[in-house]
């Protein structure tokens, strides 16, 4: 199945991610709150430890971040494009 890394699991991440999972799509997510990656587990999700992780592997990345400067940080200082 398609792999997706999900960055990003506040109120409406969650929920999106959640909902890719129940399609049958592996997701691998990534969040600092770990209320957010226990939920994600819980759905059959899989919870990354870094950006890297969640973007390793991936057909496709999805960024539900508050800004620009946090979309930057997880791209180039995290290193999700690497």
């Amino acid at each position: 199945p398609m792999r997706i890394g999900f960055v990003g699991l506040g109120a409406m991440g969650l929920t999106m991610a959640v909902r890719l999972v129940e399609a049958g799509l592996e997701v691998a997510g990534l969040d600092l709150k770990s209320a957010a990656l226990d939920a994600l587990t819980a759905a059959g999700g899989v919870a990354a430890g870094s950006a890297t992780d969640a973007a390793r592997d991936a057909d496709l990345l999805v960024l539900m971040v508050v800004n620009a400067a946090q979309a930057r940080e997880v791209l180039f200082a995290e290193g999700a494009l690497d």
